[in-house]
């Protein structure tokens, strides 16, 4: 089943890769991407990495909230150095390293076996109905004071539907199931009572990851700005775009960091109300933002991990 996953995911990746690849061409055949040598551009392209690169940050104290729910206290210092470091591990075919890598990480950090797979599990569910939920929103937002039908738009506004339900559900089960499961997946690493994260931690990591969102997204659309983008735009389309192309790329596995997926995504959301020049430009630059980000990422957490290691930071339950 797993193989059969991986290979349905290298499909899609591969069909999504194509119809971005066939966008591209269409308009470099007829287009100059010159504006690539504005000073307006990189500078937008800059701030979408440090956006990019908060995910980290912000998320860990998601991440650190949900663990301190669950009796397991982890300073700051060392889950920023856990996420920052492994986060690279989303480049592997297959999108699972960075899951494995922070795994592997947390529990030589000290991290409880229980405490990891509880929070990880949830802040899973969680980022994908917030994703959902954003750019669901968002899109909306944009289309009906314009006049614009939904229609076109079913596709990803089914797949947003479906994921904010399936999480919703997913993490309902969760909080009933989550002590039985831990049990019997970790019954010689389980040594206290076991019980779910607590409302308020969840909704801190809900807040968290709608703030990623809706961050990156106000600054992929100040890159498009800077690459020409007309006045029709906002920041709010941006959002949605991000928000739901983001989702795209994390359901689909075997997807390398969402690649072709999350491009795909984004063409199809922006093609209808900006030029395609304009918006080639703009997905070309973000992904060459996004991946700048997630090696600043790649740096902080190194340099996180040696300031932990010198402090002598430790998990406790």
């Amino acid at each position: 089943m797993k193989k059969g996953l991986r290979l349905a995911g290298l499909i899609v990746s591969l069909l999504a890769a194509a119809y971005f690849a066939r966008f591209a061409y269409q308009t470099l055949s007829t287009q100059d991407l010159d504006n690539f040598r504005d000073p307006r551009l990189l500078g937008a392209v800059v701030l979408a990495a440090v956006a990019c690169f908060l995910i980290v940050p912000v998320s860990s104290w998601a991440w650190q909230g949900l663990l301190g729910s669950l009796s397991c206290t982890s300073s700051l210092l060392t889950l920023n150095a856990i996420m920052g470091v492994t986060q690279i591990g989303k480049y592997v075919p297959g999108n699972v390293a960075q899951h494995i890598g922070r795994s592997a990480w947390s529990l030589r950090r000290g991290i409880p076996s229980s405490a990891l797979f509880i929070s990880l599990a949830v802040e899973f569910l969680l980022a994908a109905a917030m994703a959902g939920l954003i750019g669901a929103s968002a899109l909306t937002m944009y289309l009906l004071p314009h006049g614009n039908s939904l229609h076109a738009h079913l596709p990803l506004l089914g797949l947003a539907a479906v994921t904010v339900l399936a999480s919703v559900v997913g993490l309902t089960l969760a909080i009933k199931y989550i002590p039985q499961l831990t049990r019997r997946f970790f019954p010689n690493g389980v040594t206290h009572e076991i019980a779910p994260p607590s409302i308020r931690a969840m909704l801190r990591a809900a807040l968290a990851y709608s703030a990623n969102y809706i961050l990156i997204g106000i600054s992929f659309f100040c890159i498009a700005k800077a690459s020409g983008s007309n006045d029709s735009a906002s920041p709010v389309l941006f959002v949605a775009a991000f928000s739901l192309s983001w989702l795209a790329g994390f359901v689909t596995p075997g997807a390398p960091a969402g690649l072709g997926i999350r491009e795909a995504a984004m063409a199809a959301i922006l093609a209808p109300f900006i030029e395609h020049s304009v918006a080639l430009s703009a997905i070309v630059a973000f992904r060459i933002a996004s991946t700048a980000g997630d090696l600043f990422s790649l740096l902080w957490g190194g340099i996180a991990n040696l300031c932990a290691r010198d402090s002598g930071d430790q998990s406790t339950t």
